[in-house]
């Protein structure tokens, strides 16, 4: 059990700062003005964690499956959950 939390809680954390904090936002801009499909993939949350798990499986990190497609499932699932609480309590002003 707590290496499912330590899943989710390490993807989704990778996953929101790379997406939307703004120590990224000079990479993310450099990458929308580069590379379209690539900034495709990291503006969601969503999108950027199902590689995020997918890749993080692939390293050996502790997973709660070990299933590939699983684990990137589970990252999908809980980071559309805690993303969707975070912007509900804290982050309403922002465009997601």
């Amino acid at each position: 059990m707590i290496t499912l939390l330590m899943f989710i809680l390490c993807v989704y954390g990778l996953a929101a700062t790379i997406a939307i904090s703004q120590i990224f936002e000079p990479a993310r801009s450099w990458i929308k003005e580069n590379f379209e499909w690539g900034y495709k993939l990291i503006k969601c949350p969503m999108c950027l964690s199902f590689w995020i798990g997918l890749l993080a499986t692939f390293a050996g990190y502790p997973t709660p499956t070990n299933y590939y497609m699983y684990n990137a499932f589970i990252a999908v699932g809980s980071t559309y959950l805690l993303h969707a609480i975070v912007w509900k309590l804290a982050l309403k002003d922002k465009d997601f």
